[in-house]
């Protein structure tokens, strides 16, 4: 992975979890009456939403309907990456297995 690769990781990452920890905030819930609630760690909470771990799917799927909140919103602020544009998705060159051009 280049370094502009894991910088965008990074910073999707710490949104995420921004988001995560606002919308928690915003219900009055600390990390530990959310790992109560969940029947989770406060370590495994706390984790997520500081950004050290990265939110699997599941995870957001479970702290979106904790929350009550579409998963959209864990993701509100991010930019759209090169791949998409104002008009739909921008089709991506055909790679072999190696991610090397097709053909």
């Amino acid at each position: 992975m280049s370094n502009a690769q894991s910088i965008r990781v990074s910073d999707t990452r710490d949104l995420v979890a921004a988001n995560l920890t606002a919308e928690l905030r915003r219900k009055r819930y600390s990390d530990r009456q959310a790992a109560t609630a969940l029947g989770l760690t406060n370590v495994y909470v706390s984790r997520r939403a500081s950004g050290a771990v990265e939110l699997s799917a599941t995870d957001l799927v479970m702290f979106s309907e904790f929350l009550q909140i579409p998963i959209t919103k864990l993701f509100e602020g991010m930019k759209k990456g090169p791949e998409t544009s104002a008009s739909g998705p921008v089709p991506l060159p055909d790679v072999d297995s190696n991610h090397e051009p097709a053909g």
